[in-house]
């Protein structure tokens, strides 16, 4: 006697013949995603760059940081927004298939935000391996120290680049170097002072990086439904 052959679940429909709607945000990944890959390739060249320029300067040594080597690693976050940053503007006044009009309003920033993770989390584990192979006494502190400047440079020139449209124009390039030089004597500070452990700057830093990347998604949503109301 024959048995019944099993159902196949996923090709089952809906018991109320209704279809499943799929959320938003799903259907943004994939756009997302096409965007996000060409630009994290295009940032590897200028990170190699970076990297044998720390290369030739620093023993990646936290404790022997100075002022080359921090605004090294301050611009890595920095050039990245200045590059992205005019991208974004020019995209967001277009209206075709590459244009933030096309995603999700909000979804283009959050991707700029998820590159520049991706982009400073490369730089702190080359920095690390750079420091382990050279015999570092604290190697991981270097390449987080690492991480966390470039890390919150950059998404504070993504929020500056989020500023709205009736904004003055020099208000985002202000903004950037602003918090291009404030993350810089910041540091430099904290480091010199022989009382003040490392780590709590780190710490200090991933924190500032992690509001400043929620302020910039939400402030790219706001100005994206400006635009196309």
């Amino acid at each position: 006697m024959n048995e019944p052959a099993p159902k196949d679940s996923s090709s089952q429909a809906d018991p109320a013949g209704e279809e499943v709607e799929v959320p938003q945000w799903i259907s943004d990944l994939v756009p997302v995603a096409e965007r996000a890959r060409p630009i994290f390739l295009g940032e590897l060249v200028y990170l190699v760059a970076a990297l044998v320029l720390l290369a030739l300067t620093w023993d990646a040594d936290p404790l022997r940081l100075g002022l080359p080597q921090v605004i090294l690693l301050a611009l890595v976050g920095y050039a990245y927004a200045l590059r992205r940053g005019g991208v974004r503007r020019r995209l967001g006044s277009e209206r075709d298939e590459t244009s933030p009009a096309a995603l999700r309003a909000g979804a283009y920033t959050t991707m700029l935000v998820l590159v520049a993770d991706l982009v400073c989390s490369a730089l702190g584990l080359a920095v690390w391996a750079m420091g382990a192979l050279r015999g570092s006494e604290r190697p991981l502190l270097a390449g987080a120290l690492a991480a966390a400047v470039a890390m919150t440079t950059a998404l504070t020139g993504v929020l500056a680049c989020e500023v709205p449209p009736t904004a003055p124009r020099w208000l985002a390039p202000v903004a950037q170097l602003t918090g291009l030089l404030a993350v810089v004597c910041l540091t430099l500070a904290v480091l010199g002072a022989p009382t003040m452990n490392p780590w709590w700057w780190v710490l200090a830093l991933a924190v500032t990086a992690d509001l400043l990347g929620v302020l910039a998604i939400r402030a790219g949503r706001r100005k994206d439904r400006a635009t196309r109301a």
